[in-house]
């Protein structure tokens, strides 16, 4: 059976404490039916065209005008459509300080990105979490649009893909998509979904308690977490960071991957 995840991300580098990519991972014949029933609740009065977390809880965009309370009533409706589906969760969290003081001055662009970490990150970890429920399949991993990262990930994925099933993990090679896919919120409407778990990471991990909470208690015990759900916290990355810098790559083995990422 064909996997489908769907990822989005939540967090800006000067206004936010972390950087979050979440999403759901489910069976893509469940992702039809789950498309068909939320196009319904948005349609449904009182409508709106999207759902944006960020919009719903500031009542603007889409939610301009509207009362708290109406505004709750209608979140609750997408919520119980994703409480009835069989999904899995997972994240990446990333602290910006402190991948803005330990990590990124050490690293290339676009390397030097919390989003180009995190991207991989969860790319990876979506992939390990259905090896360990034995799928056999290449998983399609589809995150809401990027203008700015969307063609650097797929400059950059075939060589990283290469990595990983030679030298990193060969059992990868089973699951891992040919290339990530970056599509539209506003049509690929289980972004809109991620978008909410996304929000929810980046308040729980910035310590800001929100009125909103009700809605983790509603899906954390229909819908597991991923083993593979990583929060790279200042301590972390610290210790990461301090082991990495004791690898060296040879020179040959950086020609060889300038050379295949020129030819690309």
């Amino acid at each position: 059976m064909a996997v489908q995840a769907f990822v989005d991300d939540s967090g800006t580098k000067g206004t936010d404490r972390v950087f979050v990519l979440a999403g759901f991972i489910g069976p893509a014949e469940q992702w039809a039916v789950f498309s068909g029933r939320w196009k319904a609740w948005l349609d449904s009065p009182p409508s709106i065209k999207y759902l944006k977390m960020n919009e719903a809880v500031k009542l603007k965009g889409e939610f301009r005008g509207w009362k708290p309370a109406e505004r709750d009533k209608k979140l609750a409706g997408g919520v119980e459509i994703i409480k009835q589906f069989p999904l899995r969760a997972i994240h990446v969290t990333i602290d910006l300080e402190a991948f803005e003081k330990n990590w990124s001055p050490h690293l290339a662009k676009p390397m030097n990105s919390p989003y180009f970490m995190g991207c991989y990150t969860i790319l990876s970890g979506i992939c390990y979490d259905q090896l360990d429920l034995e799928v056999s399949d290449p998983v399609e991993v589809i995150f809401d649009n990027h203008v700015i990262f969307a063609p650097r990930i797929n400059l950059w994925y075939r060589l990283i893909r290469e990595a990983w099933e030679t030298i990193y993990d060969s059992a990868l090679k089973a699951v891992l998509p040919s290339a990530p896919r970056f599509e539209d919120d506003k049509q690929f409407v289980p972004l809109q979904a991620s978008d909410i778990l996304a929000w929810l990471f980046r308040m729980a991990f910035s310590g800001r308690r929100n009125r909103f909470e009700w809605i983790a208690g509603e899906l954390s015990p229909l819908i597991p977490m991923s083993t593979y759900a990583s929060v790279f916290s200042a301590d972390r990355m610290n210790r990461i960071a301090a082991l990495s810098y004791k690898q060296k790559f040879s020179p040959e083995t950086v020609k060889r991957w300038k050379e295949k990422l020129a030819s690309r």
